[in-house]
């Protein structure tokens, strides 16, 4: 195993440095041998300065690897070895609090700013905090999944945004094969969403994004949707109701705003459930007059879903091992460590933005 690991640093909006960090002895814990990252919206909100968490930050938080080196407690309490593949959970757990237990997400994470990988400080030891970057350390709280050697790592890479997308649509939004299922945006997430819809059996099954995302709005067609509508917000309406999808009894909105869901609302019939799906990240959501009187008078169901906890990893590890989901239509795109700052910067830019984007370290540019 190598001395020292490449790692990004964030020292400020906009501003990443390529850094170096030795690589300790992993103790109780291991060290991972970072084979991809996936790039989250909330990567990106953070280089731009949207998200102003605590900096420097080593950024990244979705990371598939390879164990380079583990103590010999760590091989036996995570039954892991070098050389084996791996999944890194994002939180911290502290693996004795209920939600722990039962494989949710942790309520007393471990000591730490804060309990989640891609937002520490590397000055806080050993500085391998995350996975933009050679190297990442996992503590004995750390929460791993081996995964097969032969799953593309593209596929594998996409574990948290499934996991995410299996919490939201099916644990939380409890999707049946009869429901019409509407999602709002058509990033990642949303598309994840769609799939997962579809392989419950899904029939009406509606991805509503802007129209110049072109790109993502393609995918969802190849993810299962069964009508794809693109409209701004002030046209969703119309635009949905054009399409001969018909009313949604369950709406995701794995959007990163608002606007979209305060349109939506009118459209939806009594009874209906609407999740809303991850952090918005500062951006304002504001819910208007006739959107809370429908919520009143149809009785709908409104119920945030968080990030994905541990029995959601587990079965998007199953997914995506089975092999039975199109997630070649929502692994895209790559870039290397060099490359990754100015990606973000042009991808802050683009209207028609691609799928999806992981970080590869042997990637190059």
């Amino acid at each position: 195993m190598t001395d020292a690991a490449t790692v990004i640093v964030q020292v400020a909006p906009l501003q990443y440095e390529l850094q170096s960090r030795p690589v300790p002895d992993p103790g109780s814990g291991a060290i991972v041998a970072v084979e991809a990252c996936g790039v989250s919206g909330t990567d990106l909100a953070i280089y731009t300065g949207r998200s102003k968490p605590a900096l420097p930050i080593v950024p990244g938080h979705e990371v598939v690897g390879r164990i380079a080196a583990i103590g010999p407690e760590a091989s036996r309490r995570w039954q892991v070895a070098p050389g084996d593949r791996v999944l890194v959970g994002s939180s911290l757990a502290c693996g004795r609090c209920q939600p722990c237990l039962r494989g949710g997400l942790c309520v007393e994470p471990a000591p730490g700013r804060p309990a989640t990988y891609g937002y520490r400080d590397p000055e806080e030891w050993p500085g391998l905090w995350g996975g933009f970057a050679t190297h990442m350390y996992l503590p004995s709280h750390a929460s791993i999944r081996p995964i097969r050697t032969d799953v593309p790592v593209g596929e594998a890479s996409l574990f948290n945004v499934l996991g995410n997308a299996w919490h939201w649509i099916v644990e939380v939004g409890e999707v049946r094969s009869h429901d019409a299922v509407l999602i709002l945006g058509p990033g990642p997430r949303g598309l994840a969403c769609a799939a997962l819809a579809a392989a419950a059996g899904v029939t009406r099954l509606a991805v509503l994004g802007l129209p110049h995302s072109k790109t993502r709005l393609a995918a969802a067609q190849k993810v299962g949707a069964t009508h794809v509508v693109a409209a701004p917000p002030e046209e969703c309406v119309e635009a949905i109701r054009d399409s001969g999808f018909g009313l949604p009894s369950l709406v995701v909105d794995a959007t990163s705003g608002g606007d979209v869901l305060d349109a939506v609302v009118p459209l939806v019939p009594a009874g209906a459930r609407l999740v809303l799906g991850g952090l918005r990240m500062g951006r304002p959501v504001q819910l208007s007059g006739p959107s809370l009187d429908r919520v009143v008078v149809a009785e709908l169901t409104i119920r945030g879903a968080r990030s994905s906890p541990r029995s959601a990893m587990e079965m998007a590890a199953q997914l995506i091992e089975g092999g039975s989901l199109p997630l070649g239509a929502i692994a895209t795109d790559r870039v290397g460590l060099t490359g990754i700052g100015p990606a973000l910067a042009e991808w802050e830019t683009l209207e028609d933005k691609p799928v999806h984007l992981r970080v590869e370290p042997s990637a190059g540019t």
